[in-house]
C-alpha cells in the first residue's frame, strides 16, 4: 500500500519462500508543488499473510514500512522574445516617417523546471512592459506588452530603431535568474 501514489492492495506475484525477494513497481507523476520544493518523501507498507497451519489456521498478517526521499534539483530558467512591429503596416512598409507608432511585445517563457514568481522587466529600453501576470509554472509563457514607441528623425536617419528588454524572475530557492532580448525594426 502507498497512499501518495494511490496504490492499494499491489500484487507483487508469487508467494514468497524464505530468503526471496519480490519487485513491486507503481508508476506515479511529479506534481509541480514537488518539484518546486525540491522533492518528497514517500511512505510504502507492505502485508504478508503467513500460510495457516494446523496450530493457527488464521495466522497474524506480518508488515513492515519504509520510506524513501526523492531529491529533485531545481534546474530555473527563463526566456524572453520580443517582437516589434509597425502599428499601421501598410504606411510603414511604404515609407516610414518621424511619428509613426511602432508596437513591442514580449513572450516571456519559463524554460526551466520550477516555478518562477516575482516576473518583472529589470532592463527595458523601448517602452514600459506590462505583463498579464508575474508568476510562471514551468514550460509556461506569457505575452507582455511593450507599449508603443513612435519613431523619430533620428531613428528614420540611421535606418533602424533597436528596442532592447530583459525580465527576471525568482525561483523557490536560488539565484534571481533573466534573461534579454533586442529587436531590431529596420526603416527603408
Amino acid at each position: 500500500n502507498d497512499p501518495r501514489i494511490g496504490v492499494e492492495d499491489l500484487a507483487c506475484g508469487a508467494p514468497l519462500a524464505p530468503g526471496e525477494t519480490a519487485r513491486c513497481e507503481a508508476t506515479y507523476t511529479l506534481t509541480q508543488a514537488e518539484v518546486d520544493a525540491g522533492g518528497f518523501t514517500n511512505t510504502a507498507t507492505v502485508t504478508a499473510r503467513p500460510p495457516a497451519i494446523a496450530a493457527d489456521p488464521d495466522p497474524t498478517p506480518v508488515t513492515d514500512t519504509d520510506d524513501s526521499a526523492l531529491e529533485i534539483e531545481h534546474a530555473p530558467s527563463i526566456g524572453l522574445v520580443g517582437v516589434a512591429t509597425p502599428a499601421d503596416e501598410e504606411s510603414f512598409n511604404t515609407r516610414p516617417e518621424a511619428g509613426d507608432e511602432i508596437i513591442a511585445t514580449a513572450v516571456v517563457t519559463n524554460t526551466g523546471n520550477v516555478t518562477l514568481t516575482n516576473i518583472r522587466p529589470l532592463v527595458d529600453l523601448l517602452s514600459g512592459i506590462v505583463c498579464p501576470k508575474d508568476t510562471l509554472a514551468a514550460d509556461e509563457s506569457m505575452t507582455c506588452t511593450a507599449g508603443s514607441y513612435f519613431l523619430t528623425q533620428a531613428d528614420i536617419n540611421r535606418g533602424s530603431v533597436v528596442g532592447t528588454g530583459a525580465m527576471i524572475g525568482t525561483p523557490p530557492t536560488g539565484p534571481e535568474v533573466q534573461a534579454s532580448t533586442s529587436t531590431v525594426v529596420p526603416l527603408q
